[in-house]
Formats: structure tokens, sequence, C-alpha cells
């Protein structure tokens, strides 16, 4: 059992001391944490430049070739290094000093977001380079999530973990909101290169901020089942071990393939939904996005506040069997107003199943495994976006994007009850 590892459940705060007492969880107290603080801006600066990017790389894709599918496929490939490298980038993960490996990858990034720019200023960025960096370019992003998550139940204490989760939650919301509000308002009156540019001055940027974190906190614990000298696929192995021993992991990582399987065709059809249901331009695309990002902020706020560490379990399967309802009738919505709506929900309801997630992962999993075991469980969870970004596209084309997420919408409540009543353990999962 996966509680059978003391170190997993009893996380040191900032001072080295163990914190055992059940005070109610605080934003400003995680707020006067220097080291979180500077990791939480990083993300914050990067992540603004990343959602700029998105909307100018999706647009101009849509733009250039009218084609769902073209859309869809560079969505895929964009998703295919959580499948293919997250697991195997895991072990660096949890074998050198997770600040450094933040610093380097964000350093890394910022010099492929640099040569992407250089070429659309001189007119030779095609498609085909476009799919190439961006698989580089998320590529490198696989060793920042698991890193950061890593480090924080070094950096905070375990009371306070579902409050800083919930931060980097709103910032994630917070940025992509001002991101893709703005980034279709850019593409039309500054074009393409400005938000390309401006995502490689935010890797400059959080580069700085990140030499701020402790360094400490970065640091490996040698709390582990093998010796000091293994080779990488032991530490591989261990990690995918300790995976097969948990059952709640198994099912955590069952609902993560269906849930981001919808997830992501949904997400695939949102550009072409704009432009062909709703008449709309890179504005509105940019506006609809930003408007699902509001709900998740809602939602990350209430979850976390809500003190939910005796029913995380049913908070995860209510945010599921909402999603697919709402799917189901945006499926039908005629009107910009109302699918506005439709997406504020959707945020609210992913916030519901994204938290819960990720605070159980960083409770039940021990410091010297979270890496491995988080991408390990991360590429399970996400091997169904690709493929749902690759059939979507031709699903939407081929009977419209209203109707597919009309149908994805009642496959996935009908798969989320399903789940709810063999899946008891995560049921009934607390911490």
């Amino acid at each position: 059992m996966l509680d059978t590892y003391p170190h997993s459940i009893h996380i040191t705060n900032n001072t080295g001391s163990t914190d055992s007492k059940e005070i109610k969880p605080s934003y400003i107290g995680v707020l006067h944490n220097r080291s979180f603080v500077f990791l939480w801006l990083a993300q914050l600066v990067s992540q603004l430049g990343d959602y700029l990017l998105q909307v100018a790389l999706v647009w101009f894709v849509l733009q250039s070739t009218d084609s769902t599918v073209a859309v869809g496929s560079m969505i895929a490939i964009s998703l295919l290094p959580t499948v293919l490298l997250a697991p195997l980038l895991g072990v660096f993960v949890d074998r050198f000093n997770r600040r450094t490996i933040l610093i380097i990858s964000n350093a890394c990034q910022s010099a492929i977001v640099l040569l992407m720019g250089l070429l659309y200023t001189m007119n030779h960025l095609s498609y085909w380079d476009i799919l190439l960096f961006l698989f580089v370019l998320y590529s490198m992003a696989q060793l920042v999530r698991p890193s950061v998550n890593a480090m924080v139940p070094n950096i905070v204490t375990m009371n306070d973990l579902p409050v800083a989760n919930s931060l980097l939650s709103i910032t994630l919301s917070m940025t992509s909101i001002v991101g893709f509000s703005l980034g279709g308002v850019v593409i039309l009156f500054l074009g393409v290169s400005f938000s390309i540019y401006y995502d490689f001055i935010s890797f400059v940027l959080a580069v700085l901020m990140l030499m701020f974190v402790g360094k400490r906190y970065g640091e490996i614990s040698k709390i582990s089942g093998l010796p000091a000298k293994v080779s990488y696929a032991e530490r591989f192995h261990e990690g995918l071990k300790f995976i097969s021993r948990s059952n709640l992991l198994k099912q955590l990582a069952g609902v993560a393939v269906v849930i981001n399987y919808f997830g992501a065709g949904i997400n695939a059809l949102v550009a072409p939904y704009v432009k062909q249901n709703l008449q709309g331009n890179s504005a509105i695309y940019g506006f609809l996005l930003a408007s699902y990002s509001v709900g998740s902020i809602i939602g990350f706020v209430a979850v976390s506040k809500a003190n939910f560490r005796n029913y995380t379990g049913k908070i995860l399967f209510a945010g599921a069997v909402a999603f697919g309802i709402l799917a189901l009738i945006l499926g039908i919505a005629m009107t910009t107003l109302a699918t506005v709506v439709l997406f504020s929900i959707i945020g609210f309801a992913f916030a519901s199943v994204n938290l819960p997630i990720s605070v159980l992962l960083q409770v039940k999993v021990p410091n010297n495994l979270r890496g491995r075991v988080g991408t390990v469980l991360g590429a399970i969870g996400a091997a169904s976006q690709p493929i749902s970004a690759l059939i979507s596209g031709s699903i939407g084309e081929l009977m419209g994007v209203g109707r597919t997420f009309q149908l994805y919408g009642l496959v996935l409540v009908l798969a989320s009850l399903i789940m709810l009543y063999v899946f008891r353990e995560l049921l009934g999962s607390k911490y």
C-alpha cells in the first residue's frame, strides 16, 4: 500500500521541520514562502508567452490550410512528447536537481522559439516546420511540469498542498485568460511574429526567476529501495513497480485516459467550431479559450478552499460526469454568448478533476519517485490525446463539429458512470 511510505505523507516545510498540525490552508501563508513565490512567478511569466504562441500558431495554420485535419494533426504533434518521452525523462527528474532542470529546459525552449521567430520573419516557416518545432518545444516542456510538481511538496507543508497547487493552477488559468484573449487580438493587429518573440522573452525571464528558488528544494531524497549506484533501466523500473502495486494509481490512470481523450478531441475542434459554427475570427477563438480559463480559476479556488480531504475521489468523478453533460449541450449551442457560458462551466468541471488528481499524486507518491511515477502516469493518461486529436479532426470534417461534440458528450457521460461504479477505491479516496 502507498501509505507504507511514511515520507510520502509527512512533508517538510521551508524551515526543514515536519508540519503535522491541522492548520487551515492559507494563500497568504504560501505567498510568504520566497522560493515558492519565485517558482510560481517563473510559471506565470513563461505560461503567458506559451498561450500567445498557441493561439497564433493554431489560427495561422487554420487560415493557411483551411483544414480541420491540419489543425488536429498539429495539436496531435504537440501532444506526442507527453506519451513518447515524458516517462523516459521522468528518470532524470528523479536523478538531478530539479531546479537546475527547470533552468536548463526553459533556456533551451527560449532558443527554439527564437529560431522559429527568425524563420517566420524571413518567410521561411512552413507548416512542416511548425510541426517539427512544436514537437521539439513540447519535448523540452516534459521536464518542466514534473519538476515543478515534484518540488512543491518539498517547499510547502502538506496542509498547504491544495492551496499551493490551486495557486499554480489558477496562475495557469489566469495567464491563459490574458494570453488567449490577447492572442487573437494580437494576430489581428500585430501579426504572428509578435506572439513568437514575446514567448522567447518570457522563457528568458523565467530562467531569471528560477535563480531565486532555493537550490535545496530541487534536491532528491536519499530514501530509495535501490543501491546508491543503479542503471537508468533500474530507476525506470522502480517507478513502474511502484505504480503496479497501487490500485489507486492505476485507477487514476484509467480516468485520465478517458477524460483526456474527449478533452483533446474537443480542444482540437474549438478553432474550426469558431470559424464554421459561429462564423467568428481569431479574437472570438481566443475569447472562448479565455472563458474556459475563467471557469477553471473559479473551480480551483472553490475546490481548494472546500477542504476536500475526505471526499477527494467523489469530487473528481462529479467533475468528469459534468464535463460530459456540458460537452453534449455544447454541441447544440447556437450563439457565441451561450458557447462562452458553456466553456466557462466546462473549465470549472475540469478544475474539479485536475486538482484532486494533482494532490493525490503528490501525497501518495514519495519524493524520490514523484518524477518517474508522475511522468509515467502522465504518459499513460495522455496516450489517448494525440490519437483523439487526429481522429476528432477527421470526425469533425465528416459529420460536423457540433454533432461531434454531442457524440463525445454522450459517450463521456456513460464512460464516467461506468468508471464511478468500477473504480471504487478511487471513488472513496482521501488523504
